[in-house]
């Protein structure tokens, strides 16, 4: 046998048991009206916190839009965040990222006055509503941060001695010598 047609033949040879091996494999069940219903994944809350006695004007128990053991906030104060709201009534600005898997209509980056925000009530250390103060706080701490590590990178630098001029060298050349 010549090399191409070996070349030819292992490539056959190699596809039809790819063929075969890829018919073997079993063949997902068909998902009808008798499946089973899939699970909905549910978010594992962070640790048990104590039940706290909510404020009754904003938590709608018999709401069926916001099922049990949710506190409703009602976005009220312009720049209002996600994580604002998280770190005032969760303690944990982090915890934004749950409230926004809670609240799947709304878009965690631009809430808008009048939203309503649902909160496990599981994970509210602070049953107090959300003060405007503490938002215009939360607005104004970056900036502060800013300019304190902006002030304490500007040193009062003393310029120095200009450097004595550096002797010129040839430049070194590269190639055969005698060019």
């Amino acid at each position: 046998m010549r090399p191409s047609n070996h070349t030819y033949l292992v490539f056959f040879l190699t596809l039809i048991s790819a063929l075969v091996l890829a018919g073997c494999t079993p063949k997902p069940k068909h998902v009808g009206k008798n499946a089973a219903p899939v699970p909905e994944k549910t978010i594992e809350a962070v640790a048990e916190q104590p039940e706290t006695e909510l404020p009754e004007m904003e938590f709608q128990a018999g709401d069926k839009a916001y099922p049990e053991g949710y506190y409703v906030h009602t976005v009220s104060v312009p720049n209002e965040s996600i994580s604002i709201i998280a770190r005032w009534y969760t303690g944990d600005q982090k915890n934004w990222v749950l409230l926004a898997k809670c609240n799947p209509t709304i878009n965690p980056n631009r809430i808008f006055l009048g939203n309503k925000i649902k909160i496990p009530r599981r994970m509210i250390t602070r049953p107090t509503p959300l003060p405007p103060e503490f938002v215009q706080q939360s607005q104004t701490e970056p900036q502060r941060k800013r300019k304190k590590k902006i002030s304490q990178a500007k040193t009062t630098v003393t310029p120095a001695a200009p450097a004595a001029p550096a002797k010129e060298e040839a430049p070194l050349l590269f190639g055969p010598k005698g060019f």
